[in-house]
């Protein structure tokens, strides 16, 4: 028996829903389904009845779930445990940064916290909003910055830092290039790449919303995940993307960043600092307190 096999078991149980369970817990339906397999042929019982139509526990299930519930937490505390001595013998905290965050605010906390703590060392840990704060509160980091979620966790804490500005990305050979500064009606038939919105629900929703607004039909060239793929693809010449401004920041070759005129009210993408409400933190604490203390300087850098 593995502790994975019962933490989808756990998700399976209160979800009663296999793929809300498997989307909860990032992986794919037939990956819970194997893991819950495995467990109940391990415990020579069925803990669930399924049926085209819904999913319920067995009394096997029910009897296991409290079980379960407190040897993960039992894990849970151990492991905790261990990671507040492994930091007692060190100064380093373990930041979460979404891409855009980690090209333009991460770099200037860091070398601000080097003036201000100069014992304090960053671990980065970059990836999406909805896999940091899983991270967040599974303990695998200390603080994240990400874009807040339409629901937040009441064991995180999520204060807002700022928004940040987009900026078309095109390629450096389109006529878009040579102008100052580009309208969202200019974009009418351009090829754009649009962030695809299971992994980037954001950017994906202020794309199609900016033309929405505008009134211009957008012509969808290619969809993308990771923000290096879309620059990349706007680099080969597939299509033009809206992103944030620090993605400038990452000289990409062959593509030309410019200001979006007329998008001022509804173009700002919001940017919020997480951390786990009931877990004390002195070395967390003095790099939220630097965030907020320089927090003017990086809104004025986006």
């Amino acid at each position: 028996m593995e502790l994975r096999q019962l933490r989808c078991f756990i998700e399976a149980a209160e979800t009663l829903h296999f793929g809300k369970a498997a989307q909860h817990m990032e992986i794919l339906p037939a990956v819970l389904g194997r893991q819950i397999q495995t467990l109940e042929e391990e415990m020579r019982a069925a803990l669930f009845r399924r049926s085209t139509r819904s999913v319920a526990l067995t009394d096997a299930g029910k009897t296991l779930l409290p079980l379960a519930r407190k040897l993960i937490a039992q894990a849970d505390e151990m492991v905790e445990t261990m990671r507040h001595h492994a930091k007692k013998q060190g100064r380093i905290i373990r930041i979460g940064a979404i891409d855009s965050a980690s090209m333009g605010l991460i770099p200037a906390l860091i070398n601000d916290l080097h003036q201000l703590h100069p014992d304090i060392e960053v671990a980065l840990v970059e990836g999406k909003s909805t896999r940091l704060l899983p991270k967040l509160i599974a303990g695998s980091i200390d603080l994240a910055v990400i874009r807040p979620p339409a629901r937040n966790d009441p064991r995180v804490v999520m204060e807002p830092l700022l928004e940040e500005r987009p900026v078309l990305a095109v390629p450096a050979h389109h006529p878009l290039a040579t102008a100052e500064s580009v309208a969202m009606a200019d974009l009418a038939g351009v090829p754009m790449i649009l962030p695809g919105r299971r992994a980037r629900p954001h950017s994906h929703d202020l794309t199609v919303k900016l033309f929405e607004v505008a009134g211009v039909a957008l012509s969808v060239a290619q969809e993308a995940e990771e923000k290096h793929t879309i620059l990349r693809l706007v680099s080969a010449g597939i299509g033009a993307a809206i992103v944030q401004r620090w993605s400038a920041k990452g000289g990409h070759e062959d593509v030309v960043f410019r200001q979006l005129t007329d998008v001022e009210e509804i173009a700002l993408l919001p940017l919020s600092a997480a951390w786990l409400r009931a877990v004390p933190d002195v070395l967390r604490d003095q790099v939220i307190d630097t965030l907020r203390e320089k927090l003017a300087d990086y809104r004025a850098s986006c």
